[in-house]
């Protein structure tokens, strides 16, 4: 697929939520041109969309980049980084998700690295539309890749709009999955460490 200009893909969103907006207004017998309200609003959903909501559709480059910095220890125990709140995007409804993401991992002599780029990397892979299930899986490759840790634990509870606002309409539901790896899947005794930590941090 060519890829087009930022400019293009500005214009081209932009456009498409004047057609959404101009649709309902003429399916109800409305004239949204006229309320004070939606001006602008087309271009603004653009921005987002382009600017925030989506950013991370092109992750793998910066994630290597945020990753690469290394810091001797000789620590060998748990890191757990927990909540990191992320807001993400649902790809069957395009309906919001918050995340709350647990990231715990036991470095190898490959070293630790510094602890905010865990809350970067969480962040910038969650905005954009991607199931839990992938979003859980692929954090979890990137740190397993980049860190090369003896095990790591990623942990998401998700609060999805379409259940929220459409469909089931339950308010309070939370969806949790988890990813397990090295030892944190082949030990019993580290997996439960890690979780009871887990419920501690929470």
């Amino acid at each position: 697929m060519k890829k087009i200009s930022y400019e293009e893909a500005n214009e081209k969103i932009k456009n498409a939520y004047s057609d959404i907006i101009d649709t309902l207004h003429q399916y109800h017998g409305l004239d949204w041109k006229e309320d004070p309200n939606f001006k602008g609003t087309p271009a603004r959903c653009s921005r987002s969309i382009l600017n925030e909501r989506c950013i991370g559709m092109t992750y793998r480059k910066e994630c290597t980049k945020i990753l690469s910095t290394r810091f001797p220890s000789e620590y060998n125990g748990f890191i757990i980084a927990s909540p990191i709140t992320v807001s993400s995007l649902c790809p069957h409804h395009l309906e919001n998700v918050t995340y709350e993401v647990i990231m715990g991992y036991i470095p190898s002599n490959n070293g630790v690295i510094g602890l905010s780029k865990i809350g970067r990397v969480i962040k910038l892979v969650g905005h954009s539309p991607i199931l839990q299930e992938n979003y859980v899986k692929l954090l979890a490759d990137i740190f397993e890749e980049e860190l090369k840790p003896e095990g790591i634990g990623i942990i998401t509870r998700g609060q999805h709009n379409c259940m929220i606002a459409r469909g089931l309409q339950q308010p309070d539901v939370w969806v949790t999955m988890s990813e397990m790896r090295g030892t944190f899947r082949s030990s019993p005794s580290v997996k439960s460490e890690f979780l009871k930590l887990c419920i501690k941090q929470n």
